[in-house]
């Protein structure tokens, strides 16, 4: 796994409270088609900086929405991080942890998404040791209706 902190981005600490997120992983993609499989790391970085504004400064959030951000290149960028209170999905903001994949509805998460994305259900991205998510029956994410999250 490729971690990179907040404090890479030239973030401070969350202010988002403490919450359990004992249930599971909710995976989120964006609203558009942002093509960054086919651009340089930097380029998911600089949207990852984007999303905190957006969410801050016109959403009015305490954060960017998301304990983390997997990116195409098989990155996980901390956002919120573990066991904080989200604001990515109504209704399940202190019991679930989400994560955006950082693509478009039209746009197939790579393997190495796939495969980062692994450990950020469990902890194992707070802890900096890559661990697979507990999962049993296949998968410990939510089964949700699919929605966009971000704006274009």
């Amino acid at each position: 796994m490729k971690l990179q902190r907040r404090s890479a981005f030239g973030w401070p600490g969350t202010a988002a409270g403490y919450a359990p997120c004992k249930n599971g992983l909710v995976v989120h993609y964006d609203g558009a088609n942002k093509g960054l499989a086919r651009k340089p790391h930097s380029a998911c970085v600089d949207y990852w900086k984007w999303c905190r504004r957006f969410h801050m400064g016109t959403r009015g959030w305490a954060d960017v929405g998301y304990s983390y951000a997997v990116c195409a290149h098989g990155y996980v960028m901390e956002g919120r991080g573990w066991q904080r209170q989200q604001a990515a999905q109504p209704g399940g903001n202190s019991t679930w942890t989400s994560v955006t994949f950082m693509s478009g509805p039209a746009e197939r998460p790579t393997a190495a998404q796939i495969g980062a994305s692994a450990t950020c259900g469990t902890g194992s991205a707070a802890r900096d040791s890559p661990q697979p998510c507990r999962t049993t029956a296949g998968s410990s994410r939510r089964p949700a209706p699919a929605r966009s999250c971000a704006a274009s």
